[in-house]
């Protein structure tokens, strides 16, 4: 069928992209925090702080630098290069969407794990947790394999 590499093409990036926002919202990201768990509290609130500044900044530029991205194509009439020649401005249009979305969440979560910090709340009881269970867990198979190894060569 003509066209079909062209519309899924353009599909497939508002798809992809569309979900940033929804998977911030759902804390469905992949983190580690395989350090910053165990600093104490004042560097945590410290980094925590630094991490906020930092999200913010990069939401600025990439979504300053996507709306100078859209406004180009829109501007030359920039079109896909197959057989339609569809429009590639309106997929720009929902790539900006959906970063902004995205950053919009980000920055609220990290501002209020922030605030929750400086309030002295315990932010991450159920990471720390996590983290615990899995080294209890490494430890355990570690035990494991050495005393099926000392097994094996009696």
């Amino acid at each position: 069928m003509l066209g079909t590499v062209e519309i899924s093409t353009l599909l497939m990036v508002a798809i992809a992209f569309l979900g940033l926002a929804a998977a911030e919202i759902h804390n469905r990201h992949v983190s580690v925090e395989l350090v910053e768990a165990y600093l104490p509290p004042v560097v945590r609130l410290i980094l925590a702080g630094v991490r906020t500044v930092l999200i913010t900044l990069t939401g600025i530029v990439i979504s300053w630098g996507l709306l100078g991205v859209l406004t180009s194509a829109f501007e030359r009439g920039e079109t896909t290069s197959g057989i339609l020649r569809l429009a590639t401005w309106p997929m720009k249009g929902i790539l900006l969407v959906s970063f902004v979305l995205f950053f919009v969440v980000a920055i609220w979560n990290a501002i209020n794990e922030f605030l929750d910090m400086k309030e002295g709340k315990v932010v991450e009881d159920d990471q720390l947790l996590a983290v615990q269970q899995a080294i209890d867990d490494a430890d355990d198979i570690t035990d494991t394999v050495v005393a099926h190894r000392t097994e094996e060569k009696k």
